[in-house]
């Protein structure tokens, strides 16, 4: 009998972390009423949910069942139909048992009450609120200029570079305090997310695994935290030492470019893309590195996350710009096989790597790529 006992309770952890959770999701947003849907998006593993309710005088519902639980996005489409334009959108989590949310007049107004999950969210929703204005000001000014003020190149490279400037230390302190938060709720799917979020905007292997390692082993056997946790096992693949990973692509002509042909020489492998304006603002400096240290030893590599959509506007880009090195691209946007290779999330981004073949730099810009560059030819 002692040792049935000593079986079940070892097993008992497993079996809770497999119960599966059955969420009531019930909202009331005024009088809302045809034509008007709400709709839900959320996301577990690899697969992406899309679900929808009738809003009767203003009442909805959702309910369903799920492995763990799941941050999901709400949008109210007033027109009835799953689009952005036209309606207002809201985050809550799907947990076990029931979570209301309850507003006078729209999803910008609504107050989400539920369990631990919500509690949680509301939690660092707070600490991040501060900060958040800070980072919508600062858009705004961007958003706010004027048309002739884009197009001057002298006004748009200062005013870029303290955009960005201002931008890192706004997200340094949102890290911070989402940092915090992790380390202190480990058990909880909010702080999961917080570390998607935090990867978003910074990629540095071993800042995101001691996070990650922080967190609770039920947290990380949920679909999202396998999925992360597969994502840093990919990362720590392209860290610092480390060979980096052997891709080919078809260049602007359909010429197929191997990575591994630059054997030999320093390559700065350079993930960007058209329409990125970042990108392009940053194409200069690397114009200026080329013209000044091709002939000593560097090659570039650009690696485009276009898509078939914006092939010719790619191609003006190059152009444009006065990118002389090889360009490749498969025209897949965002699902740029070499881009996933190496765990790309957000442009630009670059890797600076050795006659080896080893990574020897990451994410160098600017002063930083020139400073590097001269260290290495001087």
């Amino acid at each position: 009998m002692k040792s049935k006992l000593f079986l079940l309770t070892m097993l008992l952890p497993s079996a809770v972390m497999a119960q599966d959770i059955h969420y009531k999701l019930n909202g009331k947003i005024g009088h809302v009423g045809a034509p008007a849907k709400v709709y839900m998006s959320y996301t577990q593993g690899n697969t992406d949910v899309l679900d929808s309710a009738l809003i009767h005088d203003g009442v909805f519902q959702f309910t369903g069942t799920l492995k763990n639980p799941a941050q999901a996005t709400l949008v109210l489409s007033y027109l009835g139909k799953p689009t952005w334009k036209g309606g207002e959108s809201m985050l809550v989590y799907l947990e076990d048992g029931k979570v209301t949310i309850k507003s006078p007049d729209s999803l910008s107004h609504a107050v989400v009450k539920g369990k631990k999950e919500n509690v949680l969210a509301s939690k660092i929703e707070n600490a991040l609120r501060e900060t958040n204005q800070k980072m919508r000001v600062l858009t705004s000014e961007l958003s706010a200029l004027p048309v002739e003020k884009k197009k001057d190149k002298d006004f748009m490279k200062g005013f870029m570079d303290s955009y960005i400037r201002r931008q890192k230390i706004i997200l340094n302190d949102q890290h911070e305090i989402r940092s915090g938060f992790i380390r202190k709720y480990p058990n909880s799917v909010v702080s999961l997310d917080q570390i998607l979020t935090i990867n978003k905007f910074f990629n540095d292997f071993s800042y995101l695994s001691s996070l990650y390692e922080g967190l609770s082993d039920q947290v990380k056997q949920t679909a999202n935290g396998q999925v992360f946790g597969a994502k840093l096992a990919l990362m720590k693949v392209t860290e610092m030492g480390s060979v980096a990973i052997d891709f080919t692509q078809k260049d602007t002509k359909g010429k197929i470019v191997r990575l591994s042909d630059f054997r030999g020489r320093y390559v700065l492998v350079d993930f960007w893309a058209s329409w990125c304006y970042a990108c392009r603002m940053e194409n200069p400096n690397v114009v200026k590195a080329y013209a000044k240290y091709h002939d000593k030893g560097l090659e570039i590599l650009g690696v485009s996350l276009d898509d078939e959509k914006t092939k010719d506007a790619w191609l003006a880009a190059i152009k444009h710009d006065g990118l002389t090195w090889p360009q490749v691209s498969d025209l897949k946007g965002w699902q740029n096989e070499a881009a996933m290779r190496y765990g790309i999330k957000a442009i630009p981004q670059n890797v600076l790597l050795d006659g080896s073949g080893k990574i020897i730099a990451k994410n160098i810009r600017a002063e930083a790529l020139e400073a590097k560059l001269a260290e290495i030819f001087k």
